[in-house]
């Protein structure tokens, strides 16, 4: 079985077709635009990332603080005490911003009274067509079936956005703790 070769269009020839049985996409019209989130929502998602690479970034030398990278690491924030400092300022920031945003959510849902939040094609919810398509997704990675047509977000969105939601608060609750518990043995 030899392997399946697109090579790159000539000037002049046109372009080649993809092998036998696998499907393309249709080209994209270079105006065509589709917003699928607000301003507020792109600025939290910036807000998400900048602080779980600084949670990272700080948190790492932390916790692995006797490794010999991880002086090196925590002399970018002026040590392990400034790096301390910075992983909580980080912390707090990502609890603000999932706070804001779940916050949003009830507000859009039982306030302006949005339909759609919780169940629907425009839900973050995971619904039961989200099993279909994993499962028609499979078939189709491995040459059993048809690239499945989504809906507004995918089911890896859905699972992406979960993860973060429910990644924040158990890590959130340990800062806090720890926060806490050095609070009462301060004195």
């Amino acid at each position: 079985m030899t392997p399946a070769v697109i090579e790159a269009p000539r000037a002049g020839q046109p372009s080649p077709q993809p092998p036998s049985g696998m499907e393309q996409p249709a080209p994209l019209d270079d105006r065509a635009r589709i917003a699928r989130f607000d301003r507020p929502t792109r600025l939290l998602h910036v807000v998400i990332m900048v602080t779980f690479l600084g949670l990272s970034a700080t948190g790492m030398p932390l916790l692995f603080s006797e490794a010999p990278w991880a002086r090196l690491l925590a002399a970018l924030f002026g040590g392990f005490r400034g790096a301390g400092l910075v992983h909580r300022f980080f912390g707090a920031t990502l609890l603000a911003a999932v706070a804001w945003h779940v916050g949003n959510v009830f507000y859009r849902a039982f306030a302006r009274g949005e339909k759609g939040l919780f169940w629907g094609p425009t839900s973050m919810v995971p619904q039961p067509r989200d099993f279909r398509d994993f499962f028609g997704m499979m078939k189709w990675f491995l040459g059993f079936g048809r690239r499945p047509r989504f809906e507004h977000f995918t089911y890896w969105e859905k699972f992406d956005y979960w993860a973060v939601l429910w990644g924040t608060i158990p890590s959130r609750k340990a800062q806090l703790a720890s926060i806490g518990h050095r609070c009462r043995f301060a004195h």
